[in-house]
């Protein structure tokens, strides 16, 4: 596996995972994420901070709105659309790699 451009677009498809460009802490509800290279730190709390703990191991878009759509009152279109704009948010970051299958 390997991690493609960043200007790659996202789809239901697409494999996530943390990169090795941030650290973070879990306070109570939410993560406190620093990105290494930007200095720049982000708080993210309830369906982010799931989607960031989902983001431990390599994960696709689909399987996050999986368990969105199970754990909050969302549709699976709304879903997907607001899961790909946080993750495309992290990615500009680089905070997270996509990884070419």
């Amino acid at each position: 596996m390997s991690t493609t451009e960043p200007t790659a677009s996202l789809d239901e498809n697409s494999l996530v995972v943390r990169s090795g460009h941030q650290t973070h802490r879990e306070l109570s509800d939410e993560f406190v994420i620093l990105g290494i290279k930007t200095g720049r730190y982000f708080s993210v709390e309830e369906v982010g901070a799931a989607i960031w703990r989902a983001l431990q191991k390599p994960t696709t878009v689909a399987e996050l709105c999986e368990q969105i759509v199970a754990k909050y009152n969302t549709s699976h279109v709304q879903c997907r659309a607001d899961v790909i704009a946080f993750l495309e948010e992290l990615r500009d970051e680089e905070l997270i790699s996509l990884i070419e299958k």
